[in-house]
């Protein structure tokens, strides 16, 4: 069995499953025709679809923007030296 402690992904889930629940009794609340036994799974299953989609979107879009602050970082600690310039402005040896 894998180790799983500090991994966010089983917090996420019970938190997805739980928004599930509330929104459901909510729905159900406002409207009695959801509460039955075709609208409930379907529900659930919706939400949690929506809900981790959007969480692995928001993740994605997280290490790609880290991903390309990293790039601009480098590119910035890097000097610029023109291709003709001589060899010990470039730090190059001769």
């Amino acid at each position: 069995m894998a180790n799983t402690r500090g991994d966010p992904e089983p917090r996420r889930h019970l938190l997805v499953y739980a928004v599930a629940g509330v929104t459901y009794i909510g729905a159900g609340i406002a409207e009695k025709a959801i509460l039955n036994w075709v609208m409930g799974p379907l529900w659930l299953l919706l939400v949690m679809a929506a809900a981790l989609r959007l969480m692995r979107r928001r993740d994605t879009g997280s290490a790609e923007k880290a991903e390309k602050a990293e790039k601009a970082e480098k590119a910035d600690s890097e000097p610029i030296v023109p291709p003709d310039a001589p060899a010990e402005k470039a730090g190059r040896a001769p």
